[in-house]
């Protein structure tokens, strides 16, 4: 599941005013839109799934773009910073080897 924008779900960017924006930019990692989650807790909550699923030998995933940016940051140890700007295709296909990565994760 994507990261939960809250009010924010659905609007144009042009729709949320640009103090709330402003907010967001200045703390990507805390800013929690209205009735939404925050990235730390998207990445928590991808950290969980993870754990649940560690014991399987492989894992197909399709989801969205925020978790796949988390997950390829995972996969490559970078730092939140960093894998939130990465960019992927529509469609993308991206195998990945995560392994135990996940114990360190939040590592900024």
């Amino acid at each position: 599941m994507e990261m939960h924008f809250g009010l924010w779900e659905m609007q144009a960017w042009d729709d949320i005013p640009r103090e709330a924006l402003d907010a967001w930019a200045a703390d990507p990692l805390g800013f929690v839109p209205p009735g939404g989650e925050s990235v730390s807790a998207l990445q928590a909550r991808v950290l969980d799934f993870l754990a649940q699923h560690q014991h399987l030998p492989a894992l197909t995933l399709v989801t969205h773009g925020g978790v796949i940016k988390l997950l390829a940051g995972l996969a490559a140890g970078e730092p939140t910073s960093v894998w939130q700007a990465r960019k992927f295709d529509y469609g993308v296909l991206l195998p990945l080897q995560i392994g135990p990565l996940w114990h360190n994760a939040g590592h900024d």
